[in-house]
Order: C-alpha cells, then sequence, then structure tokens
C-alpha cells in the first residue's frame, strides 16, 4: 500500500529486519497511539493520530545503525504522511476490529493446531467446540468458515516466505457452547488457569504442576513478539549463504529498477 517502500521490503523476509528496526524506534506511549488508531472506526481521527505518531517516529529514524533501513523508512513514513487515506490503516467497523484482537490471533494459532493433529492422525473431526462468547463467536465463525473455503488454496507470501498451508483444516462448523455444558470447556479453562500461575510466577501445587509440565518446552508455534521474529529470522539470515557475483549482478539490476519506480513516489 505505500509505493515508497521497496516491493522485496514486503514480499521476502527482509520485512523482519524491518519491522524489528522499527519496533525499536516505538515507546509505549507512540505504541498506544498508533494502536487507537488502528482500532478507530472514525477514519478522519484515525488518519490524524496516524500523521502523529510516523511523524514522531520519522523523528526517530536516524538513530538506527543500518543506513538501508534508515532510507527506506524514512521514505515510508514521508509518504505515509502525505497520504494517510491511502494507507487504509484503521478498521471500518467494530467486527473489523475484532478480527484484529488477541483472541482472534490465538483462535487462528488454535485452528492451525488442530489441523497438524488431523494431519498426523489422518483422522477427521466431527466437533469442534469452542467458549461461546458474544462478543468473539461470529469473528471466529468467519475465520473458520475463510479456512474451510480455502482448504484447497496454497496462500504464497513471496520468496523465502512460508506458505500457508489449508489443506487439513477441519470442514466441520465450530459449535459454540456455554463454558459450564461442557467438561472439555472446563478442563480447557483449568489449564489456562495452571499456566497462567507459572507464568505470574505464582505459587502452584506439585499435583497442578504436573498438569503442565509435559507442556511447558513443546510448543508448536513462535510467540506474538519481537523477540519471536528476531530469534526466528535472526537464524535465517545468518545462515544465508554468500551470493555470487552472478547473483549479485542481478540484484543490483533489481534494485535499480525498484529505486527508480519507489523514488518517483516521493
Amino acid at each position: 500500500m505505500n509505493p515508497a517502500v521497496p516491493w522485496s521490503s514486503y514480499w521476502t523476509p527482509l520485512k523482519f529486519l524491518h519491522i524489528v528496526n522499527l519496533a525499536n524506534l516505538f515507546d509505549e506511549s507512540t505504541l498506544k497511539k498508533a494502536w487507537n488508531a488502528r482500532i478507530t472506526i472514525n477514519s478522519a481521527r484515525a488518519e490524524a493520530a496516524l500523521v502523529e505518531v510516523c511523524q514522531t517516529i520519522l523523528e526517530r529514524v536516524s538513530g538506527l545503525q543500518d543506513k538501508r533501513s534508515q532510507e527506506i523508512l524514512a521514505d515510508g513514513l514521508k509518504w505515509a504522511i502525505a497520504n494517510p487515506a491511502r494507507i487504509n490503516y484503521n478498521v471500518n467497523s467494530k467486527d473489523d476490529s475484532l478480527q484484529i484482537s488477541p483472541n482472534l490471533v490465538g483462535f487462528q494459532l488454535v485452528m492451525h493446531g488442530i489441523a497438524a493433529r488431523l494431519k498426523k492422525s489422518k483422522a477427521q473431526a466431527n466437533k469442534i467446540i469452542v467458549d461461546r462468547q458474544t462478543e468473539f463467536n461470529l469473528a471466529q465463525e468467519y475465520i473458520a468458515d475463510f479456512y474451510k473455503k480455502y482448504k484447497d488454496v496454497p496462500f504464497l507470501n513471496g520468496p523465502g516466505l512460508p506458505t500457508m498451508d489449508l489443506t487439513h483444516m477441519p470442514t466441520t462448523p465450530i459449535t459454540c457452547t456455554p463454558g459450564t455444558e461442557s467438561v472439555g470447556l472446563e478442563l480447557v479453562d483449568i489449564y489456562i488457569w495452571v499456566f497462567k500461575r507459572h507464568y505470574e510466577e505464582k505459587a502452584l501445587a506439585p499435583e497442578l504442576r504436573s498438569i503442565i509440565n509435559a507442556q511447558l518446552y513443546s510448543g508448536r508455534y513462535d510467540e506474538v513478539s519481537i523477540k519471536a521474529l528476531i530469534n526466528r529470522w535472526g537464524k535465517w539470515f545468518r545462515e544465508l549463504p554468500e551470493p555470487s557475483e552472478e547473483q549479485l549482478a542481478e540484484a543490483r539490476i533489481r534494485k535499480a529498477f525498484e529505486e527508480k519506480r519507489r523514488k518517483s513516489n516521493l
């Protein structure tokens, strides 16, 4: 959406390098402003807040050590300041804001976890029970239906980026059930409570700790954080082979083409 940013900075692992550098320019106050702008339905207010955030971050870009990141982030921020309406940064409705809530991000991981288990066991899911929550159930149903509808479509993200594979997503619709009517949901609540106590470093009886010991270090997914990005993609960058002279020559040609395009938008 931002033509002042190179294609490779959106659709290759380079984007994670820029995300980490950009994150280092935020403080808590600016993060809150950015998030409030993201979930504000009034576009005029959201765009004004977005411009304010971009101006604040732009003043800090010179503090980055990497000169190329300085250039790309500065150009992207300047374009966003001049064209906030074209970024489409904020949500259009309360329902849209639910799609980016932590609950719904977590639910997507749950669906992928179910798909991984179905793939491994070569089984089918005949029922998926979800805690009844008026605020989130419609959004959860939308995600589950989306995954079912596009289970035969490979979602390609770009060179070097993983493909989202929905092949083994369950086809049965989710069943929204009150927690008091499902033993399974009550067990999940106990698990969550015990894990929460552990992460808050609060006292746990040995009988409770034994419930989660086997799962403490066997997670299947990265946490959603800058730290996780660094751990995962830092290793990827470090293990890249040195490019050949032919590859460098081709890269220079592609970069020159891309620079001409993006600079014309500034």
